[in-house]
């Protein structure tokens, strides 16, 4: 089993890669930050049972999520994972990433991306296929 540290550096890159493929690989160009410094500083200060969880469950849902759920279900998202399982009611109210980037249903960097994703099928399916790879080989 993986120690605290490196299951976070895991889930930190996993992130990173996630704004990479966004800007880089999926070729959209926005002025909006999917994941910035900010975010891995929360996730840094995380509870260690809390990073377990997350690790284990986004491992275990990388290849179960239907395609099109691959930037909006909470199943993918790190930060949907640790205030649900904190919290049973309001969730997104306590959320961190969406305080940032703006709540999932709202408007916000996070829609923004979310929407232009939903428009490309080609997109979301090369997303799905490298971020598959990506935990494949990095977890």
């Amino acid at each position: 089993m993986l120690n605290r540290k490196e299951m976070l550096t895991s889930l930190i890159d996993y992130m990173w890669y996630k704004q990479d493929l966004i800007t880089n690989v999926i070729g959209l160009d926005f002025n909006y930050m999917y994941f910035t410094n900010f975010d891995a500083d929360n996730m840094l200060n995380w509870h260690d049972d809390s990073i377990r969880y997350v690790y284990q469950n986004i491992r275990n849902n990388i290849r179960s999520v239907s395609s099109h759920f691959v930037m909006s279900d909470n199943a993918l998202c790190p930060f949907c994972m640790v205030v649900t399982r904190s919290f049973y009611r309001n969730i997104c109210k306590y959320c961190q990433y969406g305080k940032i980037h703006g709540v999932c249903y709202k408007n916000g960097d996070y829609r923004l991306i979310c929407n232009a994703l939903e428009n490309n099928v080609a997109s979301i399916q090369n997303f799905e296929y490298v971020i598959d790879n990506f935990f494949s080989k990095k977890v």
